[in-house]
């Protein structure tokens, strides 16, 4: 059975995307007079350089601008999404360049929570966290069709408990990950929590951020 691949097609980022961008900016261009009487617009200095071109030149500059930014912003948009392909034997999760590979036999679990895609291994570590944009019932026919174990939620949730430093469950040592990854989240400096997260589950922890704060289990 071919693989199954669950992903925002491409036409929507090199096609749709740089066409709108295009479409907004000749847009502007057209209508730069009357958005300068306006008291307050932003990019003030690119709207007077387009309304002092005289067109159709004009015309041409902003639609060329807004297909080339909107080709830039359709990539990074295609970089950062998430693209799943899954069959009988593995499932392999892309996104933001990193690509992870996981065997239908080292999975113990798939499920949504909230607005991620987690895979659990069998000693119930997650081996993959990915935020997902994707349609849910898409996602879930997918690894259903090819036979990997998937859940309607997180069958370990029950187990997650609140954070708390000095806790007596936790060590000195895992008290200060999760410390270092509260500071980090509230900075919003999502790869340093990624990164701690993944120190964490070196030590056999599971973290998930729950109404701002974190939440922990052994694995």
């Amino acid at each position: 059975m071919k693989p199954t691949v669950v992903a925002h097609p491409a036409w929507v980022y090199y096609g749709l995307i740089p066409v709108v961008g295009g479409a907004v900016l000749l847009g502007a261009e057209r209508a730069a007079g009357w958005l300068l009487d306006l008291p307050w617009v932003p990019l003030r200095f690119a709207l007077e350089w387009l309304d002092s071109v005289p067109d159709p030149a004009a015309s041409v500059v902003a639609a060329a601008i807004g297909l080339v930014g909107g080709s830039v912003i359709g990539a990074i948009g295609r970089y950062e999404d998430l693209r799943i392909s899954v069959d009988g034997t593995a499932a392999v999760i892309t996104r933001k360049g990193h690509t992870h590979t996981i065997s239908r036999t080292d999975t113990s679990a798939v499920f949504l929570d909230d607005d991620h895609l987690v895979i659990l291994g069998r000693d119930s570590t997650e081996l993959v966290r990915e935020e997902s944009d994707l349609q849910d019932d898409r996602v879930a026919a997918a690894f259903r069709e090819h036979g990997f174990p998937w859940r309607d939620g997180d069958p370990y949730g029950a187990l997650f408990r609140r954070w708390v430093p000095e806790l007596p469950d936790l060590s000195p040592a895992e008290h200060a990950l999760l410390k270092a990854r509260e500071r980090a989240l509230a900075k919003k400096d999502a790869g340093d929590a990624e990164e701690l997260r993944r120190e964490l589950a070196k030590e056999g922890i599971v973290v998930r951020d729950t109404g701002g704060s974190q939440h922990w289990r052994r694995a």
